[in-house]
């Protein structure tokens, strides 16, 4: 359950949850109330054998972008699923739901939900990461178009 504070947080999106990318979903669309360009610190990895980037803690400005949205909890379950989170600290999880400090393109700094990969998965499958040079997913992808 969420905590009163965790229901009115926005969602850091880097990769394909943004708006334009494969997985950017209706229910995110629904309830969607306002998008903005933010960053958060952190170091990018593609995921060779999904086909997205996967997030780690670190010291590189990771690109992404904002979204403040209606009903969280309705807007949550879709991105749990599709993320491949099962629930906070599960050793099966794909990607872990964190709470991360977010810097917005006015320089305000604020806290925002964000999937990371488990770093479970990372040490198991070490070998179908490699490092992203460009920090921005949209980079990424138009150099590899």
């Amino acid at each position: 359950m969420l905590k009163h504070q965790e229901t009115v947080l926005p969602i850091f999106v880097y990769g394909t949850l943004m708006v334009g990318e494969r997985n950017y979903i209706d229910v995110l669309h629904d309830n969607l109330t306002h998008v903005e360009n933010a960053k958060v610190k952190g170091t990018l990895y593609y995921y060779k054998k999904e086909d997205y980037p996967a997030l780690m803690p670190g010291e590189h400005w990771i690109e992404g972008q904002l979204f403040y949205v209606n009903e969280l909890h309705e807007v949550l379950k879709p991105l749990d699923e599709i993320e491949g989170y099962i629930s906070k600290n599960n050793p099966s999880n794909m990607y872990n739901r964190d709470i991360v400090e977010v810097v917005t393109e006015d320089g305000k700094m604020l806290q925002a939900y964000a999937y990371r990969i488990s770093p479970n998965l990372f040490k198991q499958e070490r070998q179908e990461f490699s490092k992203m040079q460009e920090l921005s997913w949209k980079k990424f992808n138009q150099k590899i178009s």
